[in-house]
């Protein structure tokens, strides 16, 4: 029985002191995940500074400096903020996030210095460059976020902008036809008055010319039927010397 009761006392203890570690165990924090690993730290960094030291990051943000160097649609302003807002998006990316970031921005320079896009840049640049100023801002406000955007959502905004283009070029080709019809409708009616002016100009000569002719004819007329009169003709006084002449020839005996 004694056994019995110290073997029970000993179980007891060895309850109580495993509790007790147990514990102890508990309200210790993990080690682990206290703080960081410098070691991961470190090698986070390194793969960052790789990516942002390769030579693809080089060319594409040579790339990006040169487009935005020969645009000539998004104001200065626009063009700081554009490289503002790269720097603040690719200094808080992991490793990871910069290698699929260059992946999308290597797709969108190639969609932005394609000669489709050159064109419809120049095309806007040109039509920015007759608006007025409120227009041409509505205009920028509508210009898309290239740093932002995805490949695919430029490329979409791209079709949609095709897409007004062309609406545009065929309403202004429909406006240019009608104002060179209405010139040309013009210059005829102008060319028809002139050719109507220019006849009544002529009949008016004519008739002039018509009635100097006249006159000059009736006049030489007149001057020939006048020196017909004039002129000596022995027949038109032959009946008034008829007589004498007979009276002198013996004609008349009383």
């Amino acid at each position: 029985m004694f056994f019995t009761f110290r073997r029970l006392v000993i179980t007891c203890l060895c309850l109580l002191l495993s509790m007790a570690s147990i514990n102890r165990a508990d309200e210790t924090p993990p080690t682990s995940n206290a703080s960081p690993n410098t070691a991961d730290l470190s090698t986070q960094s390194q793969a960052r500074e790789a990516v942002l030291n390769s030579a693809a990051w080089k060319r594409a943000e040579q790339a990006f400096n040169d487009w935005l160097s020969v645009q000539t649609i998004y104001s200065k302003p626009q063009v700081e903020y554009l490289k503002a807002q790269l720097r603040d998006k690719t200094s808080k990316m992991s490793a990871t996030e910069l290698k699929a970031f260059l992946d999308q921005m290597e797709l969108k320079l190639d969609i932005l210095l394609s000669s489709d896009v050159t064109e419809a840049r120049s095309w806007v640049g040109s039509r920015m460059s007759v608006l007025a100023t409120h227009k041409r801002d509505e205009l920028q406000k509508q210009l898309p976020d290239v740093v932002s955007m995805t490949a695919a959502q430029l490329e979409q905004y791209l079709y949609n902008f095709e897409q007004k283009r062309q609406t545009s070029q065929q309403a202004d080709q429909a406006a240019r036809q009608f104002r060179q019809m209405q010139t040309q409708q013009i210059q005829q009616s102008v060319q028809a008055q002139q050719a109507s002016v220019q006849q009544a100009r002529q009949r008016a000569q004519k008739a002039v010319s018509n009635q100097a002719t006249r006159q000059v004819q009736q006049g030489f007329q007149d001057s020939m039927q006048n020196a017909r009169y004039n002129s000596w003709d022995p027949n038109r006084y032959r009946g008034l010397v008829a007589p004498a002449a007979a009276y002198f020839d013996g004609g008349y005996r009383w």
